[in-house]
């Protein structure tokens, strides 16, 4: 995964405190301990239909487009409170690992978020690709854009998700207005996502 042991420790323990369904928190667990079912793990030759060849979790999890999409807006949104942020590397997804001016808690909740929103966006692909109506091709292309945005929209759902719980985790209200992601809002004394313009 490209950290230590104590790196991960400390993020299991974090994202496992976090006040959320574990079905929300099961793709991220399968991605640390390479539990997905990928073309990698299982020993078979199939490819991805982006074009890959034997997918593993990498790829469906950071590298394929589908999950390049939520990683971009990812980055848009932290683009948007910070112009000069750098990209978002995988560590910072992997081991949950909080950009230079986001809270610890958000960040945890957007990797959570973003996990799931790649599989999401895996799985339709694999469905899509599996039950395509014969003996009509499915535009490789349009197939894997269309899952792209599909992920992108059930990664801010799952955000809206966790904020629509109404709990306030502990130093959260230290969020302020502008904050990325999620936000708390102390008139409304509630946490609010916050997409910014994009």
């Amino acid at each position: 995964l490209g950290g230590t042991v104590d790196q991960l420790r400390s993020a299991l323990c974090r994202l496992w405190r976090l006040p959320w369904e574990n079905a929300t928190k099961e793709p991220f667990w399968r991605l640390i301990y390479n539990a997905h079912p990928t073309a990698a793990r299982l020993h078979r030759q199939d490819s991805c239909p982006c074009g890959a060849a034997v997918p593993d979790r990498s790829h469906h999890y950071w590298a394929c487009p589908v999950a390049q999409a939520v990683r971009a807006a990812i980055d848009a949104c932290l683009a948007a409170a910070a112009p000069h942020a750098p990209p978002t590397q995988q560590p910072q997804i992997w081991l949950a690992l909080a950009p230079a001016g986001v809270h610890v808690g958000v960040w945890d909740v957007v990797c959570l978020a973003a996990v799931r929103a790649m599989d999401r966006g895996r799985r339709a692909l694999i469905r899509e690709t599996l039950f395509q109506p014969q003996p009509q091709p499915a535009d490789p292309a349009a197939l894997v854009a269309r899952c792209g945005q599909a992920a992108c929209g059930h990664f801010w759902s799952c955000l809206y998700d966790f904020v629509a719980h109404r709990r306030l985790p502990a130093g959260w209200q230290h969020c302020p207005p502008g904050h990325p992601f999620i936000y708390y809002d102390p008139a409304a004394q509630m946490l609010v996502v916050n997409r910014h313009p994009q």
